[in-house]
């Protein structure tokens, strides 16, 4: 974290593309993990990447909120929320970003299947996806309550 609230745009930037790169892994490991080395992956259905999407985003979108929330707080000496409120927000965040997604997959994916390949691909880019804009919806939530109140700046940026 950069050491304050009130992140900058650079840092909020960094923080998101560490968030994107931490999912975008978790995602590959956790897709070859559940659909093995399958020549064709469906893509509906609760076996298919439509029913996967909903713990992936689930937990995809809990670690990156909560996980930067949490050490962000830790470097403003806890002043921005308690553990509970971060948890509760964090959830959430969590359970809303799966209602999105379970929507937009019902509604987006096609019946059929892709290569596994692909599917690698797709799930890897959807988790960096996910992880970096949720960490950056975030961190700016939070960086923008406390730049209303003028309490923290950012050393990272030499202001």
């Amino acid at each position: 974290m950069a050491g304050s609230a009130n992140l900058s745009n650079a840092g909020l930037a960094r923080e998101a593309l560490i968030s994107g790169v931490i999912n975008a892994a978790f995602s590959a490991v956790a897709m070859m993990l559940i659909f093995g080395r399958d020549d064709l992956v469906p893509l509906r259905g609760m076996n298919g990447l439509a029913g996967d999407s909903l713990p992936q985003s689930f937990a995809v979108a809990l670690m990156a909120s909560l996980v930067p929330s949490l050490l962000l707080n830790r470097k403003c000496g806890h002043a921005l929320a308690g553990a509970k409120a971060i948890m509760m927000r964090s959830l959430s965040t969590a359970i809303g970003v799966t209602a999105l997604a379970a929507a937009a997959h019902w509604l987006l994916l096609p019946s059929g299947s892709l290569s596994f390949r692909t599917a690698l691909f797709g799930k890897t880019l959807y988790g960096g996806l996910l992880g970096g804009g949720v960490t950056l919806f975030t961190l700016a939530r939070w960086s923008g309550g406390q730049r209303a109140l003028g309490r923290f700046h950012d050393t990272s940026s030499g202001q």
